[in-house]
């Protein structure tokens, strides 16, 4: 299990990345509320991804060698960490950027609702696993799904909201 452990963050710290491919907002925000947001749901998709590991990671440990056991808490930890993804998606496509972020805004207002389509999927594929094998692959299927796309997340966001430049969202743009 703690191969699968390992794998299990990674990858979706990989699609909450994907956050930064579909949300927005109008011109002329207040630069602090905007980085707030951002810097707010980053933080809460990041804990969830710690929750979620520390649940697959205890319920391991307690199944022993049933690995069949930690399908419910992983089942869970993941629909949580999902749902909580779609939530701050729709935060961030609702921010009201000020005009140094207003190109990277527009891309990603315009992608929220593919990016709740792919949430959409993953969660029904969740609902559909029964075994841990069954809940890795879609992990490892995660990237095949269509989450929009989006301008890269700007440098001086990334440096003002930390906790985006640790779900990968960090880019060198301008």
């Amino acid at each position: 299990m703690r191969a699968y452990s390992r794998l299990s963050v990674p990858a979706i710290a990989a699609v909450a990345a994907l956050a930064f491919s579909g949300c927005g907002g109008d011109d002329g925000g207040n630069e602090a509320d905007y980085v707030k947001t951002y810097e707010t749901a980053c933080k809460a998709v990041n804990d969830e991804v710690a929750a979620l590991q520390k649940s697959v990671t205890d319920a391991a440990k307690a199944a022993g060698s049933d690995q069949t056991k930690i399908v419910p808490a992983m089942k869970s930890g993941m629909t949580k960490l999902f749902d909580t993804f779609g939530t701050q998606i729709k935060a961030m496509a609702d921010a009201d950027a000020p005009k140094e972020f207003e190109k990277f805004q527009d891309s990603v207002e315009k992608g929220s609702e593919q990016v709740q389509k792919g949430i959409t999927q993953v969660k029904s594929q969740i609902a559909k696993a029964n075994t841990p094998q069954q809940l890795g692959s879609v992990l490892q299927n995660i990237q095949s799904l269509d989450f929009g796309s989006s301008e890269p997340l700007p440098k001086a966001l990334g440096e003002k909201a930390p906790s985006c430049k640790s779900l990968g969202g960090s880019s060198t743009a301008s």
